[in-house]
């Protein structure tokens, strides 16, 4: 499923409301956690964020469905 590089979607939410460097650091998640799963990925990747407003960071939790 996320073999490819060239073919990534993301919802037209994300697209929107998301900064690119948060996508492209999502993507990385992605690309890591393929790399090191003993398991297939899912097709559906969610991602959490909650920002952090006193250390000025966003908290990113990365899991599958």
């Amino acid at each position: 499923m996320f073999d490819n590089k060239e073919n990534r979607y993301i919802t037209k939410g994300v697209n929107e409301q998301v900064p690119k460097e948060i996508q492209l650091y999502c993507w990385n998640l992605i690309d890591k956690k393929r790399s090191e799963a003993e398991t297939e990925l899912d097709y559906l990747q969610i991602f959490e964020f909650n920002p952090d407003n006193q250390r000025q960071a966003i908290e990113v939790i990365h899991r599958q469905e």
